[in-house]
This record gives structure tokens, C-alpha cells and sequence, in this order.
């Protein structure tokens, strides 16, 4: 019973490190090293922990590694590029039946500019 509970504690230290770790990641680091370093870090304190419920977070870590930490060099992302493709996509759906196209891209920038020209 006490092996339960200090596993359940366990799990939820490695978890909160977890979190913490990606929100100082998400804000904090100056450079890709020191980024490469923290991570390193933490992979080894997960492992170490006997854990297996982060395998395949892990494996997913290690095969975008190059990726992930490039992220670092100059904090570049394409969220604007999803967001827009997400606008749209929700457009498409909600406009389904409208076969002129000048009227689908009207919808597109009503959706995107339409607050900001006639909101007064």
C-alpha cells in the first residue's frame, strides 16, 4: 500500500516538473544550447525515475529533436499560418452551399477584417 502511494507521488512530481519545465521552456531560454542542456536534463530525471508512462512522449522527443530545438534559435513558429487555416476551415464548413466564389472570399475577409472595419 505505502509502494502505491509513493509511486502516486511519484507520478505527480514527474508531472508537475513536467509542466513547469515546458513553461520555462515556452518563456525562458536565451539560446538552443542552453535549451539542449535543460532538456537533456530533465530526459534524464524522467528516466531515471523508472516511469514508463512518458516512453512515448520521449520517443516522440528524440526523433524531433532537431526540430524541437531549433524552435530556440530565433523562437520562430507558424501559429498565425495554423490560426488562419483554421479560420477557414470553419468558414468552408459553415458556408457549405455558396458555389460563387467571390461570395466565399467575401465571407473569408468579413471573417478576418469585418470587426475591425465596422466595429465604431
Amino acid at each position: 500500500m505505502t509502494l502505491h502511494i509513493e509511486h502516486k507521488k511519484n507520478v505527480i512530481k514527474i508531472w508537475l516538473s513536467m509542466l513547469v519545465f515546458f513553461m520555462v521552456v515556452l518563456l525562458g531560454f536565451a539560446n538552443q544550447v542552453k535549451a539542449e542542456e535543460k532538456i537533456r536534463a530533465w530526459v534524464k530525471r524522467v528516466t531515471a525515475s523508472g516511469l514508463s508512462c512518458f516512453n512515448k512522449f520521449l520517443k516522440m522527443l528524440d526523433g524531433w529533436w532537431d526540430e524541437i530545438t531549433n524552435y530556440f534559435i530565433d523562437r520562430a513558429n507558424s501559429g498565425f499560418v495554423e490560426g488562419l487555416n483554421n479560420k477557414i476551415k470553419v468558414l468552408k464548413r459553415r458556408c457549405y452551399g455558396i458555389f460563387n466564389c467571390e461570395h466565399l472570399f467575401q465571407r473569408i475577409f468579413l471573417d478576418l477584417e469585418g470587426y475591425r472595419l465596422f466595429a465604431g
